[in-house]
């Protein structure tokens, strides 16, 4: 029996499977605008938590309180985002819609300075251990130092005849 006959019915499986999941794709909720219940729900909870693992890693104190206070409503206003209607987006030309994300950019810029300038005032008024806290808790897995790769070994020359 060649060997192109054993693979025909584990190809075979494989495809009347996948035909069976298609209305499941279907069904699920995709695209950029929509599925923001569940998700939006999630990330919210997910940060909230994150906030109050920092906040009493910190240890702040009465007057750093404050300074707190401010810190979450500033990054709660880079949060805020304008929900597009997609039947009007729809109906907006190519150039006006990148007219619109444009306009969206330089807002969310905006917010981005005032934020910084609340965060800027905030990790100023913490101590050195707190300094240290706050920038561990704010290192995310992708921009930690990574190990220097080794240096691959040197090929060896084939010698010519």
């Amino acid at each position: 029996m060649s060997h192109s006959r054993l693979l025909i019915p584990p190809i075979f499986l494989a495809l009347s499977l996948s035909l069976f999941t298609l209305p499941a794709i279907a069904d699920s909720i995709c695209g950029p605008l929509q599925g923001h219940g569940y998700a939006s729900d999630y990330g919210a909870q997910r940060l909230a938590q994150r906030q109050q693992r920092l906040h009493a890693a910190l240890k702040l104190d009465s007057p750093q309180e404050s300074a707190w206070k401010e810190l979450l409503e500033s990054e709660q206003g880079m949060r805020r985002h304008s929900t597009r209607n997609l039947d009007a987006w729809t109906r907006l030309s190519t150039p006006e819609r990148a007219e619109r994300m444009q306009e969206s950019l330089q807002s969310r810029l905006q917010a981005m300075r005032e934020h910084l300038v609340v965060l800027k005032a905030f990790y100023g008024g913490l101590s050195v251990e707190q300094k240290k806290i706050f920038d561990d808790f704010h290192v995310t897995p992708g921009h930690r130092p990574r190990a220097k790769p080794m240096p691959l070994a040197p090929r060896a020359e084939a010698s010519a005849p």
